[in-house]
């Protein structure tokens, strides 16, 4: 008897407030299949997991002047211009919300004094990982005020535009990426000849936990792969499968959708005619047949005399080419 595949884990530590690691056993795998396995999840947990991020900053001297360029000098401040915008850029933020919109953040600090992570005050419920991560130094006459544009993004790319041509405004080019680092390697199940086991590390920011973020990444493979179906009218009519349930049984919705009352309009059974015979539930010896009749598309096949087959093709497989061309608005069309 098989046994049911899980995963486990085996592994997991704390390296410091922005550095959770755990390693994770997936299996029995069937042979062959761990490296496919450990492929995608790999390339889902290192670019397709959202965060929150600081992704612009604005810094005011004490005078109220902006700063115009990351090459400027701060009086007062240790660090340039530039080191500040990159200690901003590595702050790890957490938030148990989703905001579609961006959120500020203000800093406002006169020296002597260190700047840590957890001057900032944002306008939203966001939390820091490591509230004690530096920024920087200002001595008795430097004083700064800093604004900051925080927001979700995954891919390198933030969920909202901002406009880079406003006056003093920095980019700080977000990696919106909470997964660090992502090994794994194959080895053999040592109760079954026949499947392998996935060994798994994670490192994270510190702002999901590698357990959650491994959840996250099964589910938005599962959700990807379940959404794969052969349905040629899902590509032509534009909101005709409902995107409302969260489990997607692609075939019932199929199903569900053929006997909707849609309109087959001139244009939408124009487009239809392309589409190979491949795209539609033959079976193999119809659909070889088929094809050795130089009849490729559903285009060739309304304007084929069915009854010629009768001595060919058995009563069940014209039954099914006619049931089709039903669905798809094709009976009046074929020729008897």
């Amino acid at each position: 008897m098989s046994q049911i595949p899980f995963i486990l884990c085996i592994d997991s530590r704390v390296e410091n407030p922005t550095s959770l690691y755990a390693r994770f056993q997936i299996g029995p795998i069937p042979e062959g299949h761990g490296l496919t396995i450990g492929n995608v999840l790999r390339r889902v947990l290192l670019s397709d997991l959202k965060t929150l991020s600081i992704v612009a900053a604005k810094i005011q001297l004490g005078n109220g002047t902006l700063v115009p360029h990351e090459y400027s000098s701060l009086p007062g401040v240790r660090e340039s211009t530039l080191d500040l915008l990159l200690n901003l850029r590595q702050i790890v933020l957490q938030s148990d919300q989703d905001f579609e919109e961006p959120i500020l953040g203000f800093l406002n600090v006169v020296g002597p004094t260190i700047i840590r992570a957890k001057d900032i005050k944002f306008s939203e419920n966001i939390s820091l990982v490591d509230p004690e991560q530096y920024i920087g130094t200002i001595n008795e006459e430097g004083s700064l005020s800093i604004q900051l544009i925080a927001g979700y993004g995954k891919k390198g790319k933030s969920f909202f535009k901002i406009d880079p041509s406003e006056l003093g405004l920095f980019l700080l080019n977000a990696p919106f990426n909470p997964v660090h680092q992502v090994n794994y390697k194959i080895e053999s199940s040592y109760n079954d000849t026949n499947s392998e086991q996935l060994i798994l590390e994670v490192k994270t920011n510190g702002s999901v936990h590698p357990t959650q973020a491994l959840k996250l990444s099964l589910k938005k493979t599962q959700t990807l792969f379940n959404s794969l179906i052969f349905n040629p009218l899902q590509n032509f009519q534009e909101n005709e499968l409902s995107n409302e349930t969260t489990q997607f049984d692609a075939q019932t919705e199929y199903q569900n959708f053929l006997g909707r009352n849609i309109t087959f309009t001139a244009s939408l059974k124009k487009r239809l005619c392309s589409l190979d015979l491949a795209n539609f539930n033959l079976d193999l010896q119809t659909f070889a047949f088929l094809k050795t009749q130089n009849i490729h598309t559903i285009g060739d096949l309304i304007f084929v005399d069915l009854n010629s087959f009768q001595n060919t093709l058995p009563q069940q497989a014209i039954l099914d080419i006619k049931k089709i061309l039903d669905q798809f608005g094709f009976q009046d069309q074929q020729k008897n």
